[in-house]
């Protein structure tokens, strides 16, 4: 019935603009006039999305794919990581150039990193720190469970510092999801903290304002 209703009205889902045109035959792709292709993200392409590139590079001039291994998040939706592991197989003539200097963390934080991935993920990737790297240990909590419990411990080891000695613009909660933040807010709310949310509070969602009034 869903299926009936899209092609009444010609709606497409994102994975139709893949699937739909893998229908046509293969010379069909030469209306295509695309100059360069620039793919990213390549670690979590799935077989039909490499198909489906392979056949829009073949009219193009060239064809760019950026991508790391040790990234690739999507296995569940069908990634395949392989493809982005033997590209310079699938692509003999390609070049390679690895990015290996991050200028977004400290020598303490690649410490870290490289030690997860050579450990943890069997990454022949090192990553190498640029030329003004600097700063302090990493202190890694093992026993947490989530993140609650890691600002948690920190206001337990703020709660000797005085006042006049706090400085909350100082700290920063980075997370992955917008919905991750109910609890944190809860947990600084019941502890008098203020805060900043970048985007929209738990608090203003019109249900929970609707059930708060209530």
């Amino acid at each position: 019935l869903l299926q009936t209703f899209r092609r009444q009205q010609g709606y497409l889902l994102f994975q139709d603009m893949i699937t739909m045109p893998m229908l046509l035959p293969e010379e069909a792709f030469r209306i295509f006039n695309v100059g360069h292709v620039l793919v990213d993200e390549v670690q979590d392409l799935n077989y039909t999305q490499h198909q489906f590139i392979n056949r829009l590079q073949k009219n193009a001039y060239t064809l760019t794919m950026v991508g790391d291994e040790a990234q690739s998040i999507f296995g569940f939706q069908g990634a395949q990581p392989e493809i982005f592991q033997n590209i310079e197989k699938l692509y003999p003539h390609a070049k390679v150039f690895q990015l290996g200097i991050n200028y977004r963390c400290s020598q303490p934080v690649l410490d870290l990193a490289n030690n997860i991935l050579a450990n943890e993920l069997q990454s022949t990737i090192h990553l190498t720190p640029n030329e003004s790297s600097y700063g302090s240990g990493v202190q890694v909590y093992k026993t947490m469970a989530t993140v609650v419990d890691w600002v948690q411990t920190i206001m337990e080891e703020q709660r000797d510092v005085p006042d006049l000695e706090k400085d909350y613009s100082e700290i920063a909660i980075l997370y992955r999801a917008h919905r991750h933040t109910p609890p944190l807010e809860m947990l600084l709310t019941d502890a008098e903290i203020p805060y900043v949310l970048q985007g929209k509070s738990f608090f203003e969602e019109q249900t929970v304002q609707d059930l708060l009034a209530y």
